[in-house]
């Protein structure tokens, strides 16, 4: 094989390496990047940025759901409530929560209840 054809064929191969390692992140619809979605829905929310206390974020369950996934991901805040509360008089008692974040592939979060009261998407209180 002639040395320039060589060299055109190894940086086309090296080029096609460093595109595939490139994009090689989790798939949209995996429960990888699914998790990823749900975890950073639940760190933008209303609750968690008020007074939610980032170390204890953690998943404590995945169940494959349609074409998705639903994660139970549990924090704690330091005030009971919901949402953004500033204005309001609150205790400082330190509240544990539990969301149940549903993540449809290629939509995004689909659905977010947390503690059976709160609707994460709406913001609003569950009749």
């Amino acid at each position: 094989m002639p040395k320039p054809k060589f060299i055109s064929i190894s940086a086309f191969l090296l080029l096609l390496v460093l595109i595939c390692t490139a994009c090689g992140g989790p798939s949209v619809g995996s429960k990888e990047y699914s998790q990823n979605v749900a975890e950073e829905f639940v760190r933008l929310e209303t609750t968690f940025r008020f007074d939610g206390i980032p170390e204890t974020l953690e998943v404590t369950s995945t169940t494959s759901v349609g074409n998705g996934w639903q994660f139970t991901i549990e924090f704690d805040s330091s005030h009971a409530g919901y949402g953004n509360r500033s204005g309001q008089v609150l205790a400082q008692v330190i509240t544990h929560h539990t969301a149940e974040v549903t993540v449809e592939g290629g939509l995004g979060v689909t659905k977010a209840i947390m503690d059976d009261v709160w609707d994460m998407v709406h913001q609003r209180i569950i009749n």
